[in-house]
């Protein structure tokens, strides 16, 4: 069984993801660099919007790309990183796709000796 130096730590991490805070952050990056907000609605930047390869690989070229974490997918960045025809698919599907995962929280079985041990990914 691997162990992470700090599971604490880890565990917070994950949770943390699936605040809102976290959510705004795995989907649209940093306020004023990769996303700003006009009237109320956040907009990618043109770094993102415009980059040569694509939004997507800019959002991944400065590290922010929803899919780098475990995430609640926010439909209005995807609406601004694809074409409306794939828009209009994931929208369809959005009912056998968008379940929100639980929060992470050690179980007795997983806590020895005042430390969390937590399997990560099969390992």
């Amino acid at each position: 069984m691997n162990t992470h130096p700090d599971p604490v730590k880890a565990v917070q991490f994950f949770n943390w993801l699936y605040t809102d805070e976290g959510i705004e952050f795995t989907n649209w990056g940093i306020k004023g660099v990769t996303y700003v907000e006009e009237n109320g609605e956040k907009k990618l930047t043109d770094m993102i919007r415009k980059h040569e390869r694509g939004p997507m690989n800019g959002m991944r070229a400065n590290g922010f790309f929803m899919n780098n974490f475990p995430n609640v997918t926010d439909p209005k960045v995807l609406e601004q990183m694809f074409a409306p025809e794939v828009v209009r698919g994931i929208k369809a599907n959005e009912p056998f796709y968008r379940a929100l995962n639980p929060v992470l929280s050690p179980t007795q079985e997983e806590i020895v000796n005042d430390k969390i041990e937590l399997t990560v990914f099969g390992q």
